[in-house]
Order: C-alpha cells, then sequence, then structure tokens
C-alpha cells in the first residue's frame, strides 16, 4: 500500500512537471509553425548561415571571443535541428526534407566559407579560439545536452523565450564548422576533424534532447498516426548516434585527464627540484609521446644556465614518476629577482589568495638569503667592491658560503675573514 501511494505521488509530480510546460493548443500551433519556417533553406537562411561564418571565421583568426560569440547569435542553424527532432516525433516527411536540405547545406556552406577565409593572407597564425574547437571533450557533449534542454525549453514555453540567444551562445554551431574550413585550408585535417566532431556532438545532441522535450510537450503525432513502437524506432538512429559521440568524447575526456596528471607530475618533479634554488621557477612545459617515449621541452627561469648533470638527475627523477622512458631538455631563460634584501626572494606560481612570495623558505634558501644580505650590508660601506652572487655550497657535508666578487684588487685575509 505504502509503495503505491509513493509511486502515486512520484506520478503525480511528474505529470505535474510535464503539463508545467505542456503549451496550450495555440501555443502548439505557433510552434510547429515557427519551426517550419525556421526549418525552410530560403535565400535569407543561407545568407544568415553566410555571414555567421564570415564572422565566426574574422573572430577564431582574430582571437576576438567577443566576435566568434556574435556569429553564434547571427548563425539560425540550430532551427533545421528543431525541425528535424519534431518531424521525427509528428511522422511529417515535407518537415523533415525541409529541414534536413536546410541543415545539410548551412554546414557545407559555413565550412566553404570558412575554408574560402583561410585561404586569404589574413590569417597567419594558429589562434586559441581555434585550438579550443579542434580538441572536444565529454564535457562539451554535457554542455550541448543542456543547451538543448534550454533551447527545446525556450521555444514551447513562451516564457522563457528570450533565454534564446543565450542557449544559441552555448551551443556554439557555426564557430566549430568554420574552424572546420580554416583547418582544412591550412592542410590540419586532425584539426579538422575533431571541429567537424565538436559540430557533430552538438547536432546529435539537440536533435535526441529536442525531440524528447517536444514528445513531453504534447507536440508529438497521435498515436493513430505514429505508434509508440514507430516513435521509438524513429529515434533510434539519434540515440544511437548519440551514445557513438558519447563513447569517442569519453574516451578524449578520458586523454585529457591522462595528459593532465602527467602534466601536474611533471610540473612537481620541478617545483621541489627548484625549490632549493632561489629565483629558479619553471616557465613552461611542453611534452609529446614518441615511439613509447616521452619528450619533454622545459623552460626554466632561472639566474644561471643548468649543468647537464642536473639536466640528467630531473630526468631521472621524471622517469621514476612516469614510469616511462623520457628525453628531457631544459631550455634555460637568464633572470634575476631582486628584493630589498637581496636577490634570493622566492617568487612561485600566484596561488588562489593572490600571493606569490613564499612565506616558508627552505632551510638552506634562508641561510643563503641571510648570507647575501649580510654581505650587501657589508659591501655598502666599500664601494671598491662588488657582490656579483652568493651561493649555498657543500663541501664534505659542510655548509659553504660561496661569493662571487668584482673589484680592482684582490681582497686580502682580514677582509676575507671579516
Amino acid at each position: 500500500m505504502r509503495e503505491e501511494r509513493k509511486r502515486g505521488f512520484f506520478s503525480r509530480r511528474f505529470q505535474a512537471i510535464t503539463d508545467y510546460f505542456h503549451p496550450s493548443p495555440e501555443r502548439a500551433e505557433e510552434v510547429v509553425d515557427e519551426i517550419s519556417r525556421g526549418s525552410t533553406p530560403a535565400p535569407g537562411y543561407y545568407a544568415l548561415i553566410s555571414a555567421a561564418s564570415l564572422i565566426a571565421s574574422l573572430g577564431l583568426v582574430a582571437n576576438s571571443p567577443a566576435v566568434v560569440i556574435g556569429a553564434m547569435l547571427v548563425s539560425p542553424l540550430m532551427s533545421p535541428i528543431f525541425g528535424l527532432a519534431l518531424s521525427m516525433i509528428r511522422a511529417d516527411g515535407a518537415l523533415f526534407s525541409r529541414a534536413i536540405r536546410a541543415e545539410i547545406g548551412g554546414i557545407a556552406l559555413a565550412i566553404a566559407f570558412g575554408w574560402l577565409f583561410g585561404c586569404l593572407p589574413l590569417a597567419t597564425e594558429v589562434t586559441s579560439e581555434m585550438l579550443a574547437r579542434t580538441a572536444p571533450t565529454l564535457l562539451d557533449l554535457l554542455v550541448a545536452v543542456f543547451a538543448g534542454l534550454a533551447g527545446a525549453l525556450a521555444v514551447i514555453d513562451e516564457r522563457i523565450s528570450p533565454a534564446l540567444p543565450g542557449v544559441a551562445i552555448s551551443t556554439a554551431i557555426v564557430p566549430p564548422l568554420a574552424t572546420c574550413g580554416l583547418c582544412l585550408a591550412f592542410g590540419a585535417y586532425s584539426g579538422a576533424y575533431g571541429a567537424f566532431l565538436l559540430f557533430f556532438a552538438n547536432f546529435m545532441a539537440i536533435l535526441l534532447v529536442s525531440s524528447l522535450v517536444f514528445i513531453m510537450g504534447g507536440l508529438a503525432a497521435e498515436e493513430a498516426v505514429l505508434s509508440r513502437r514507430q516513435l521509438v524506432r524513429r529515434l533510434l538512429a539519434a540515440g544511437l548516434g548519440f551514445s557513438l559521440v558519447a563513447v569517442v568524447l569519453t574516451n578524449a575526456l578520458l586523454s585529457m585527464l591522462e595528459n593532465r596528471k602527467r602534466e601536474q607530475t611533471m610540473r612537481g618533479v620541478f617545483t621541489e627540484a627548484l625549490r632549493k634554488e632561489p629565483t629558479s621557477s619553471l616557465e613552461g612545459i611542453f611534452y609529446h609521446s614518441y615511439r613509447g617515449e616521452l619528450q619533454i621541452l622545459a623552460t626554466v627561469r632561472t639566474p644561471k644556465v643548468m649543468l647537464p648533470d642536473r639536466v640528467k638527475l630531473l630526468e631521472e627523477m621524471l622517469e621514476s614518476k612516469l614510469k616511462m622512458p623520457a628525453q628531457l631538455i631544459v631550455r634555460c631563460v637568464l633572470a634575476k629577482d631582486i628584493s630589498p634584501t637581496g636577490t634570493t626572494s622566492v617568487v612561485m606560481a600566484q596561488t588562489l589568495d593572490g600571493s606569490f612570495i613564499a612565506d616558508n623558505l627552505d632551510p638552506d634558501v634562508a641561510k643563503e638569503q641571510l648570507a647575501e644580505q649580510t654581505l650587501r650590508e657589508l659591501f655598502a660601506a666599500r664601494p671598491d667592491l662588488w657582490l656579483l652572487e652568493v651561493d649555498l655550497v657543500y663541501i664534505a657535508e659542510t655548509p659553504v658560503v660561496l661569493a662571487t666578487i668584482q673589484s680592482a684588487r684582490a681582497l686580502i685575509p682580514y677582509e676575507v675573514k671579516e
């Protein structure tokens, strides 16, 4: 009895939710009419696609997110996807024909204009806006799912229709197609595949989710026209396509997470190794897996060139942490941090609270800092002596301060003793 009441409660709640988004017959007729008009491949539709592709290409090449967002707002490519969804659940062959022609024509036109723009001498280098659309992951598919849900609700419910421009921005349909065209113009076929995969993920997510929302909204054909089995069969292709994209993007997400973990491990090795070297820090790291070996280029900001033995030690540490062979090259960028107390203030990566100077110094770094501060105070009264560098080295496990001094004369033992 209790189980029946519980099922009745959830059934009533679900019915209340569906009723809330169930449009009136008049609104349902308006929705069908609006989607049908938006799915018609008219000259104005193709003109907007062309303009959106050119705007997106310009924004991608100029690395301008604002311009790319403008292309998303201009693009009408989402309307034919809604048309395909509506035609499948209403068994409307004429609408399906118009929507599929509009979508395929729009896709081809967007890629073509992206390719044409890429052939112009304006595109001189790869930008971050372009790269962001060549490596989609499961996260992009999830964004498309929620955007498709919001878009379908905004279409059938006039109370939330003003949110539709935001949905157009979040789905980002035209920029991946423009990126695909640019990549084809540059000969970057792998990037073109990734960009088209991002579009296809958005397409499948919007198609499947909007179909389900339209069914919940009561826009499906009556039982006499389309049985439940036929309806499921029609949505099966969309579901299979969505599942296939989800599998591919899940694999991409796992690869991205693995690469991120690997990079964090490498950065941790350098951070620990450079902790005892004042004013030295890792500026950037690039790596590539080649024939089972990891090739690593690390850019290190340091006051002196790193010796090969030190690089060899770092390479062995990386191999131990990463559990695979590694080939390390360290690019030394010579620089020195100067503070009122000397050159050994430790500058680190900025934390979430905004701090970038380490509070807890390594004991050797603290000793070196104190030694340099003391020497500079002594040499302040001796203009004939110029302190160049201070290092803390160990000789027979005994700490020794090594000071490099420039002077026109040699120091006498009394001065060294002092």
